[in-house]
């Protein structure tokens, strides 16, 4: 880790994009200059303890009240499921999600996140494009409220190389970054 980290930090990346607060503060500990997205779930007792010098994945309104109060002024990326089924917020409840999380102001909204499920896939690319579909609605949704997050991001290595839309600021490359292609990877 402290190689790749060291390597990468003098790279000047927009973030390191870690799962979990443990590997944060693993790269924390490191004293790396680039800022930390925890795009992970991360318990909301967590962020009671102390102010965390990290960015945040938001999947659900008890955590962004938290963050809200016990972190103010952190900035947040929501977390929207486009149609991986395994997190975030459903996009039928995005709507009245982003009433509920105007009213904390104490948030910072810089970015709009997803997961493409399986945008390596050739023989599925249905999925992807509903998807892509998805995470515009949302977008459009924060728009029309009057955010505009700076980060927007979906693909994971795989989808980067296999979707390309304007509407992306970020990437989050995995995988890649360390010279595997996970379109040749075999399950």
């Amino acid at each position: 880790l402290t190689i790749v980290a060291s390597i990468f930090d003098s790279l000047h990346p927009e973030f390191f994009v870690v799962d979990s607060l443990f590997e944060a503060y693993e790269l924390y500990k490191l004293k790396v200059k680039t800022p930390i997205l925890i795009l992970g779930y991360t318990h909301p007792e967590n962020f009671k303890v102390k102010k965390l010098p990290f960015h945040f994945t938001v999947f659900d309104l008890a955590t962004a009240e938290v963050l809200n109060r016990y972190q103010p002024g952190c900035s947040v990326h929501l977390f929207v499921d486009t149609g991986m089924n395994r997190e975030g917020i459903l996009i039928a409840d995005f709507p009245q999600f982003v009433k509920e999380i105007l009213k904390l102001k104490h948030l910072n909204i810089t970015g709009l996140a997803s997961h493409f499920a399986d945008a390596d896939n050739p023989n599925n690319q249905e999925l992807t494009k509903l998807q892509l579909g998805n995470f515009k609605k949302a977008l459009t949704i924060l728009e029309e409220n009057g955010i505009h997050p700076q980060w927007r991001h979906i693909s994971a290595s795989g989808g980067t190389f296999k979707v390309t839309d304007p509407v992306f600021t970020m990437i989050r490359a995995g995988i890649a970054s360390y010279g595997v292609n996970p379109l040749e990877m075999s399950d």
